[in-house]
């Protein structure tokens, strides 16, 4: 432990620690951006796909964009899942290194 300790005193102690945390943060709220952006993407194409299917009924025969993204946006609620999970074990981290800050200045 005291090693690893060592280690990130020679790096720069906490405030390495902080801008490491603080780039985990940033990259976090970058993949939050990206599903949202992700999940308004698909539903603004079953919108358009539940218009044209009002506008040209039968003719519209393709299989309904809800049933073609359900898999899509399973995949995107797992991932926004394990998100907010790693982001609470990140709060932990950062909560574990202002505890314990005077360890690492020493």
């Amino acid at each position: 432990m005291w090693k690893k300790i060592e280690e990130i005193q020679q790096k720069g102690g906490s405030s390495f620690l902080n801008n490491l945390l603080n780039n985990v943060d940033q990259t976090s709220e970058t993949i939050f951006k990206l599903i949202s952006d992700l999940e308004a993407i698909l539903q603004n194409e079953e919108e358009e796909d539940n218009q044209l299917r009002q506008k040209y009924h039968k003719h519209w025969n393709r299989q309904t964009s809800n049933e073609l993204n359900k898999p899509y946006l399973e995949n995107l609620n797992e991932y926004k899942s394990k998100l907010i999970i790693a982001c609470n074990c990140d709060q932990e981290i950062r909560h574990i290194i202002m505890n314990n800050r005077n360890l690492i200045e020493l």
